[in-house]
């Protein structure tokens, strides 16, 4: 389940994101799916998430992630409107830490450099600008 959010995420496809929202009333189970983490590895091999990108090398050489949950690919992609309605339909905190880096959505905007996302976690969905990674 979490490769489908991925690969929509991916696609840039909100609207498909937002379909299944709606029609699954359980949003523990989707808050667990966006929760659910995936070895940076295992996600090199998803055409167009970091196959391309230089943030698979980065994001391992700096100990930055090893894993990354749907949340905070869409924070490393740039997916405001994803982000938005994670937050906005499922309640999920904005503040969620991987747990082997601490890092945040924000840290992985940050670090991607998407400063209309940065500004996104901030001034929409009010992230904790003081949260500290490792």
């Amino acid at each position: 389940m979490a490769e489908a959010v991925v690969a929509s995420i991916v696609a840039d496809d909100v609207d498909d994101l937002s379909t299944v929202f709606w029609t699954t009333a359980d949003r523990d189970s989707w808050r667990a799916v966006l929760r659910y983490e995936l070895s940076v590895e295992q996600l090199i091999d998803v055409g167009g998430l970091l196959h391309y990108d230089v943030f698979a090398p980065k994001l391992l050489g700096v100990g930055c992630a090893q894993t990354l949950t749907p949340w905070h690919i869409a924070a490393l992609r740039g997916a405001d409107d994803a982000l938005t309605l994670f937050v906005e339909r499922l309640g999920l905190p904005v503040d969620c830490r991987l747990p082997t880096s601490g890092a945040t959505a924000l840290h992985l905007a940050c670090f991607a450099g998407h400063v209309d996302t940065v500004r996104t976690l901030i001034d929409k969905l009010k992230a904790d600008l003081n949260h500290r990674d490792e």
